[in-house]
């Protein structure tokens, strides 16, 4: 049975879309947890109606004891799953038809294969009007290589895990963090993984794009920073616990070079000095090393490099925001 895990919050106008397009799976053999992140709205009301039509659904309330937030939610409906193999959804996106019927049949037929991941369409307001196709991932790379260097979309609904490899697993999602939880987990449990397999065709997971969202908002709040900086420690540290070679680490390194950017798009040389930390870390080679060692000598011409675009943009995201609202 294949288990579908959505953390649920206030999201009363969107989530029967969600609901309608699981129940209309043409594989029959799944259950749907849904735990609520305690919502204001009437989203506890439209979960009951569906749990009550079909018992398939399962619906829960995140409890008092655990912090708020989607990775509570995803630990505690993990824990009251049943399923051999979990699925991790979120409450706005969508599921064609075939989507169990496509992907859990690689995981039935080979039990040495651990996860099966997939490709998304990015759409915005109905799934008619596409924003984005992802891209396959590099088959010369491996999924570790791939996942360090961010050459591949890590993403919540991505990948659909053998429940035996989770539960191998020493921790379950962060709840400490508000942002990157799910790169940082399944950066983890790919490290344990026997074997993986992405398979680029058919494309059937629909992704929301929503600008009021988590990813839109890290753009412009500082406090994500923390997050930031919390997945690239776990990537470093997961890398070295596991001994990856200069591939994975020239790939970390990648990746902590892109959230120096945030932070100097913010002007904090607190978070750049722990960032640069982290690439020591790595052992990297001089090529790697190349622009760290420049922002390292030149912070303030760095923060001057990358600030003014980010500022401009701030201003020009809130005048779109404003036009649109109006």
């Amino acid at each position: 049975m294949l288990s579908i895990i959505i953390p649920v919050y206030n999201q009363e106008k969107l989530v029967a879309q969600t609901l309608d397009s699981i129940a209309a799976q043409t594989r029959g053999d799944w259950e749907c947890l849904l735990v609520d992140d305690h919502s204001g709205d009437g989203t506890e009301l439209v979960l009951g109606e569906y749990a009550a039509k079909d018992s398939r659904f399962r619906v829960f309330r995140r409890p008092d004891s655990s912090p708020k937030g989607a990775s509570a939610c995803r630990n505690y409906g993990l824990a009251q799953a049943r399923g051999e193999y979990i699925y991790f959804f979120d409450s706005d996106d969508l599921l064609a038809p075939g989507f169990a019927d496509a992907f859990l049949p690689y995981l039935e037929k080979d039990p040495e294969l651990d996860f099966v991941n997939f490709r998304y369409i990015r759409f915005q307001g109905s799934i008619d009007r596409v924003v984005r196709v992802s891209p396959p991932k590099p088959s010369e790379l491996t999924f570790i290589e791939a996942m360090a260097g961010m050459n591949m979309v890590v993403g919540t609904q991505y990948f659909i895990w053998r429940r035996s490899l989770i539960d191998a697993a020493a921790r379950g999602w962060r709840e400490d963090m508000l942002f990157g939880e799910d790169f940082e987990y399944y950066f983890r449990l790919v490290h344990r993984a026997r074997r993986g397999l992405s398979v680029d065709d058919p494309i059937l997971v629909y992704y929301r794009r929503n600008r009021r969202g988590i990813c839109y908002r890290s753009r412009h709040d500082k406090t994500i920073l923390k997050s930031l900086l919390e997945l690239c420690k776990s990537l470093t540290e997961t890398t070295l616990a596991f001994g990856d070679g200069p591939a994975v680490r020239s790939g970390v390194a990648k990746t902590i070079r892109k959230q120096i950017r945030e932070t100097l798009r913010f002007g904090d040389l607190e978070y750049l000095a722990e960032f640069l930390g982290l690439a020591d870390r790595l052992d990297l080679a001089p090529d790697d090393k190349r622009w760290l060692d420049w922002v390292r000598r030149h912070p303030f011409p760095a923060i001057l490099r990358y600030r003014p675009f980010f500022l401009f943009d701030g201003v020009l995201q809130k005048f779109v925001t404003l036009i649109t609202r109006s």
